[in-house]
């Protein structure tokens, strides 16, 4: 039964497809019948639609589907719709055969018929879409050549405006250059202005571009060099031109007011001016006339000689060109005559060594002189006058110590400096330490460098050190690096104390059990023996060490407002407060380098 349903299917499909072309063929018939009743009236072609009755007729004369359908399913008792529709979709893809033969056919060009095929796609439901099919005639004859194109150019420059580049200072200025290139090129501009926007605006129609470089609040850094480049893969062109700023004058001097020495020849600070075009400068003395046959201007400076103290005053610099002007105002202060440098007052110089010594004034020094001395020696000195005879300069190098005095005059008075040369040497050494004998048993001694500085240190060392001997005195026994002494004289535990101190030591302390045991091996079978420690409103010791180690006594424990004192009994088996008038025996203890024979 399915094989017979799928030969139908394929004899349905090539009836189909024999009904298709027959379609074709009658369409072609009707389209030949109508262009030549169009060219016996002389009119253009067109193309019109089928009646869609018509269309339907013809489906009807060829094929019945409903009858095929009543065939199928009376022969396998099932539905073959859907089977019947995917069967013919693959042997005539009809929605493909239908489609446009001219995919993009304006409205305006396309003069041909309109054909309207129906045709069923739908699984659900059958439908009719209309397809539309534009058929193209022969072509017209050729119209008249176009004007030829543009070919291909290197860029080239047009115009610019780069040859007009003055700008007042703070304005903004405009530069314009227009190039031409087929293809259009790539711009470009070159500038030391700091605040600018670049603009290009191509025309692509005249093969043109159109930049522009727009420099903001224009200052004198921005002045120099203006260039704008096209550049393409034809190769390259440019200009180039100056931006140059405009200002009146503006005057850079900072001082205000200067010291001069009376009797020099004096030059003021230069009038620095900025401004274009150039300003003409001039100088004024405010409220009186310049010192006549004293002063002269060159260029923007002026010099007043063998200055006095009718010289003082207010001083102009004027400066101006068509944009406006600026002024500066001096005032001049005449000082009396003094030194201008020395040497420092002291110089530190190891044995041998050379100082030197200088000092220097201002002033007329033709007029001037100078030389250096030392009390009871003499002292070779050279003296030296500035090429403009404003500075007088008196130097010497020494090898002794001593003060020497630096002097130089005029006609009218004498200034001095003086200068105290010291050498870098030792002082004696002083008395040598104890003996070390906790660590390295050694002892030290010291002397001073005397003189020394930063720049002049002491060449040997200042710190000696030699080796010492480490033993108990008589009276003392050695345990472990520490000398103790069993003191059989009974008294009370302050004037034991006291004479463990006497001899270089304190009454013992004890910081662990190692060091109990030794006091202890060494005392064994004595009565009460004092120890150094005592509670008041705190445990001490009585050579000031922290109390870490408390025996059989109690860590914490209130005051009763009288000092207690600890001793230790017989055997050593426990410590005992005690009132610090009885009177035991005692152990003093001291350091080897310390103690004294007792």
């Amino acid at each position: 039964m399915e094989k017979l349903s799928w030969l139908f299917v394929v004899c349905f499909g090539l009836l189909s497809l024999y009904n298709f072309l027959q379609v074709q063929e009658l369409r072609e018939s009707r389209l030949q019948d109508s262009s030549e009743i169009s060219k016996e009236d002389g009119k253009q072609r067109h193309r019109r639609d089928l009646e869609e009755n018509e269309e339907e007729d013809i489906w009807r004369f060829i094929f019945n589907r409903e009858k095929f359908t009543k065939l199928i399913r009376r022969i396998s008792n099932e539905t073959y719709q859907d089977e019947i529709i995917r069967s013919l979709a693959k042997f005539v893809p009809t929605e493909r055969l239908c489609k446009d033969f001219v995919a993009n056919c304006r409205s305006k060009e396309c003069q041909e018929k309109d054909y309207t095929i129906k045709t069923e796609h739908s699984k659900s439901s059958l439908e009719s879409e209309k397809k539309r099919k534009c058929l193209r005639g022969p072509p017209g004859p050729p119209g008249p050549q176009g004007p030829r194109g543009p070919g291909l150019e290197s860029p080239k420059l047009v115009s610019n405006s780069l040859n007009h580049g003055l700008v007042n200072i703070t304005k903004s200025k405009t530069f314009e250059c227009v190039f031409y290139g087929n293809p259009i090129p790539e711009v470009s501009w070159e500038s030391s202005a700091k605040d600018f926007e670049i603009s290009s605006v191509p025309n692509k129609e005249k093969s043109k571009i159109k930049t522009q470089l727009i420099v903001y609040n224009t200052s004198w850094s921005d002045q120099g060099p203006v260039k704008c480049s096209a550049r393409s893969i034809l190769g390259e062109a440019s200009h180039s031109g100056d931006l140059t700023v405009l200002s009146k004058p503006i005057i850079q001097n900072q001082k205000t007011l200067v010291f001069v020495p009376q009797g020099i020849k004096f030059r003021f600070p230069s009038c620095e001016v900025r401004s274009n075009p150039p300003a003409k400068i001039t100088w004024k003395r405010i409220f009186w006339s310049m010192p006549a046959g004293r002063f002269e201007v060159q260029a923007n400076t002026l010099t007043i000689g063998n200055v006095q103290f009718s010289d003082e005053g207010f001083y102009a610099c004027e400066a101006e060109n068509f944009l406006g002007k600026d002024k500066n105002t001096l005032q001049l202060k005449v000082k009396a005559f003094e030194m201008q440098k020395t040497s420092v007052s002291s110089i530190n110089i190891y044995p041998s060594e050379i100082a030197n010594i200088s000092c220097s004034a201002l002033g007329n020094a033709v007029k001037m002189d100078g030389k250096i001395a030392k009390a009871g020696a003499a002292v070779d000195y050279k003296v030296d006058r500035s090429a403009d005879n404003n500075t007088i300069t008196v130097t010497a190098s020494v090898k002794e110590k001593g003060t020497y005095v630096c002097s130089i005059s005029n006609a009218e008075e004498t200034l001095e400096v003086a200068v105290l040369v010291n050498y870098v040497e030792f002082g004696a050494w002083s008395s040598w330490s104890k003996c070390n004998c906790d660590e390295s048993t050694t002892k030290t001694r010291s002397r001073n460098c005397q003189n020394e500085s930063p720049m002049r240190k002491c060449r040997v060392p200042k710190k000696e050190t030699t080796s010492c001997a480490c033993t108990c005195k008589t009276g003392w026994k050695k345990k472990s690096n520490r000398c103790y002494a069993e003191i059989k004289a009974r008294n009370t535990w302050n004037f034991a104390e006291l004479f463990c101190q006497s001899k270089g030591g304190h009454l013992v302390s004890i910081s662990n059990s190692t060091e109990k045991d030794n006091v202890y091996l060494t005392y064994r079978g004595t009565p009460n023996v004092w120890i150094g420690l005592s509670f008041e409103t705190e445990w001490q010791w009585s050579d000031g060490s922290k109390v870490v180690y408390y025996h059989n006594l109690q860590k914490s424990r209130s005051g009763s407002g009288r000092k207690k004192c600890v001793s230790f009994k017989d055997g050593g088996s426990s410590w005992a407060l005690q009132n610090c008038d009885q009177r035991f025996i005692f152990v003093c203890e001291a350091s080897m380098q310390d103690n004294l024979p007792i």
